[in-house]
């Protein structure tokens, strides 16, 4: 960490960490009043940083980030190992990308967006 408020600034972020039934997959969710409260100047550079730390998890294959946007929309950054393909999923819900570095925006209701990208990753393991 580069100082002190990155270290509060991830800690909040990390609080949202969940995983699927079978351990695959990790996600977690940045939340509008985390990017205000901590001023994210660059979300690009604060998911790469985030994506960074959740990849040292062992034992995982699929890594997910949820931005929430205006308008209740949220940004569904997807990373995977060598291997997996995630890009035919974020090109499901309109987005695009590489096989393991691609993303989505998505308009609704968190839990929903999460169940609904999380059962289509799911179906990669099966």
């Amino acid at each position: 960490m580069e100082n002190p408020l990155s270290l509060k600034l991830y800690s909040r972020i990390f609080s949202t960490v969940q995983t699927n039934s079978f351990n695959k997959i990790v996600w977690c969710t940045l939340y509008n009043n985390i990017q205000n409260d901590f001023l994210c100047a660059s979300l690009e550079v604060e998911s790469d940083k985030i994506f960074d730390e959740l990849r040292t998890l062992k034992g995982f294959d699929v890594y997910l980030l949820f931005t929430e946007l205006p308008e209740n929309k949220f940004r569904v950054s997807f990373r995977s190992n060598i291997g997996i393909d995630v890009s035919d999923i974020a090109r499901l819900f309109g987005g695009g990308g590489h096989a393991q570095a691609c993303s989505c925006i998505i308009e609704g209701n968190l839990h929903n967006i999460q169940y609904n990208v999380i059962e289509k990753v799911e179906r990669l393991f099966r």
